[in-house]
């Protein structure tokens, strides 16, 4: 493949050229059914010419101002949100990316508190930026390396009471001897394993951060804006953190990320330091989220992503019971995992890179996670029971084929 790009990563020899809905199109014709929803960010199908018409229109009017004055749009998207928001009574920021929000929420949760230590799970992904690289993987690939990190496990929710308990007396104790600022937690582990959090964890967890005025912070990166079936996931779970992060869904396709803070925070927090970004609270964000909650509101979409996300799950639940290879399905909302059978003395990553090429190759795009071991579904709100169908045939199919020869 000719191109001038850094190679950072590896790439297939395919070249996209478009999207619609849930498919993208290579520069042959060929369609691929996504099941990432490009990075987990066209959360209503790609290219929807609905959405596109209404954001270009707001965006002729105007795009940007600079970092000292507001536009109509962020004012009113920001009073949407805070009303979207419930019981968090959100004050917000527009910003790029979720490394950037990520960022944006530990720099202030240091200044509120005057600490710098942050808890975060020792399998968490936040981002690649030096502070958002130190709490992913508990800063193992961080360079140069932060200090005043600590790091607690991840209390899964089909963890006995027991275990997570001890999760918490680790914390409460890691609190209690050290100066914290924040704990910061992704209510799903996506890169992690698809790790879904246990409520009365993440309940228990508000209350020992309460207790020692330590900053609940949610990375909802993934989670944010609708993916599983409500607005942020701490709504699923009935948690009012202090920050949410949010990004990927909320731009629609677009580079767009917010900051959510509590209202019980902006009441008495210190504003002695200013933050600028070229990017921030720009109009064209706005835009992009005020189409975004139009859309997701006047078709209901939320209704439509639980339904969907029902269907999904049991789809893969049937699929596992007929396929030996693919194991422990589970899901909210649209955000979906399942492991793939382990093999002695095979590196999963060779499976599943054997896998997803086989699958690219048969039309249908799908990333693993935790070093190849689980498979991750995070497609558009739009997907269709028949693509779901047909995605989890394909899959089926392939994986057995893969496997016979690794199997033995």
């Amino acid at each position: 493949m000719n191109h001038c790009l850094i190679p950072v990563m590896s790439y297939p020899e395919i070249i996209m050229q478009s999207g619609k809905g849930s498919y993208l199109f290579d520069t042959s014709g060929k369609k691929y059914l996504d099941f990432n929803s490009g990075q987990f960010c066209t959360i209503l199908g790609h290219s929807n010419v609905n959405l596109e018409k209404k954001i270009n229109k707001a965006n002729l009017n105007l795009l940007h101002t600079s970092t000292g004055l507001l536009s109509e749009a962020v004012i009113n998207a920001s009073l949407l949100i805070n009303t979207l928001s419930g019981s968090l009574n959100a004050y917000s920021i527009f910003l790029s990316t979720g490394a950037e929000v990520i960022e944006f929420c530990l720099r202030y949760a240091k200044h509120i508190t005057k600490k710098n230590g942050i808890v975060c799970f020792d399998c968490g992904y936040h981002g690649l930026s030096l502070g958002a690289q130190s709490i992913t993987f508990a800063g193992k690939y961080a360079t140069p390396t932060v200090s005043n990190v600590y790091t607690i496990p991840v209390a899964n929710r089909v963890f006995s009471k027991r275990c997570i308990d001890n999760i918490l007396f680790r914390t409460d104790r890691l609190l209690q001897e050290n100066e914290i600022a924040a704990i910061v937690v992704e209510p799903v582990v996506s890169v992690g394993g698809m790790i879904f959090l246990s409520e009365y964890f993440l309940h228990e967890l508000r209350c020992i951060c309460t207790k020692y005025k330590v900053l609940l912070i949610f990375d909802e990166c993934q989670t944010g804006f609708c993916r599983l079936g409500e607005w942020f996931a701490y709504q699923k779970y009935d948690v009012i953190p202090d920050m949410v992060a949010t990004a990927k869904g909320v731009g629609l396709g677009y580079p767009v990320s917010l900051a959510l803070f509590n209202g019980e925070l902006i009441k008495y927090m210190d504003f002695s330091m200013t933050h600028y970004s070229s990017h921030q609270n720009d109009a064209f964000a706005a835009n992009i989220v005020l189409a975004g909650i139009d859309f997701i509101t006047k078709r209901k979409i939320l209704t439509k992503v639980k339904q969907k996300g029902k269907y999904f799950l049991k789809a893969l639940q049937r699929l596992t019971e007929k396929n030996k290879y693919l194991l422990n399905p589970r899901g909210q909302g649209l955000m979906l995992g399942v492991n793939l059978k382990e093999i002695h003395g095979v590196d999963s990553r060779v499976i599943y890179n054997v896998l997803a090429q086989e699958l690219l190759e048969n039309g249908i795009i799908i990333q693993g996670t935790d070093r190849g071991r689980v498979l991750r579904f995070l497609p558009d709100y739009l997907i269709t029971q028949e693509d779901i169908d047909f995605g989890l045939h394909c899959l089926s199919e392939c994986i057995n084929g893969i496997y016979k020869a690794y199997d033995k």
